[in-house]
């Protein structure tokens, strides 16, 4: 019996959303967010966080 590393699969299921799509290596999902490289789920868009200069106003004034 020989100590082999385990191989990485040739396609990973992304379970991001519902659909559930299983992508092959060098590929993206169906929603062109996801894809995987070298056997890892990696992000393509990048994360925004947009930091807003107006000030915060009360829906309901409660004094």
């Amino acid at each position: 019996m020989t100590d082999q590393p385990s191989a990485k699969p040739v396609k990973i299921r992304c379970d991001a959303c519902p659909v559930m799509c299983f992508i092959a290596d060098g590929k993206s999902g169906a929603c062109d967010r996801y894809a995987n490289q070298d056997g890892d789920l990696i992000r393509l868009d990048p994360l925004t966080v947009i930091e807003s200069g107006v000030p915060a106003v009360a829906f309901l004034d409660t004094g």
